[in-house]
């Protein structure tokens, strides 16, 4: 069983630092941890089951609002494999203004 501390430090891993989970459980062996794949991903399964009313308060308010903004601007890709460098990625920003500051609980 993780700690919630420890799953926030893994979700932060591959989301926000984009360290792939092969990764991560490779440094969990380097340390001398036993830390299969699959129990990483069930943690994250999880996690995001957990964060469901979050979500779903966050989607209601997005669509309850009177004005939205969204941004699609597209980043040269550069440097990754089996790509050109020509090739695009798509980010999406979606901004509600009635919604900075706002608590959702």
């Amino acid at each position: 069983m993780a700690t919630p501390s420890l799953v926030a430090h893994t979700l932060v891993s591959k989301y926000q630092d984009h360290l792939p989970l092969y990764r991560q459980e490779k440094i969990w062996q380097r340390l001398g941890v036993e830390m299969p794949r699959n129990t990483i991903c069930s943690w994250i399964m999880n996690a995001a089951e957990v964060c469901m009313p979050m979500r779903e308060a966050l989607i209601n308010t997005l669509l309850a609002s009177d004005y939205i903004q969204a941004d699609e601007t597209t980043l040269q890709v550069m440097g990754e494999d089996n790509r050109k460098n020509t090739s695009t990625v798509s980010c999406g920003f979606i901004k509600v203004p009635s919604l900075i500051n706002q608590s959702f609980f």
